[in-house]
């Protein structure tokens, strides 16, 4: 249990910087 919280904590770091990577590159293309 405790290796799959820690998978689900990793997995959530990583969408929070492709979110975060998704809202720069929108930014530089002048898109919403």
């Amino acid at each position: 249990m405790l290796l799959t919280g820690r998978l689900l904590d990793e997995a959530d770091d990583l969408l929070e910087i492709l979110k975060n990577v998704d809202r720069q590159h929108r930014r530089s293309w002048g898109l919403p």
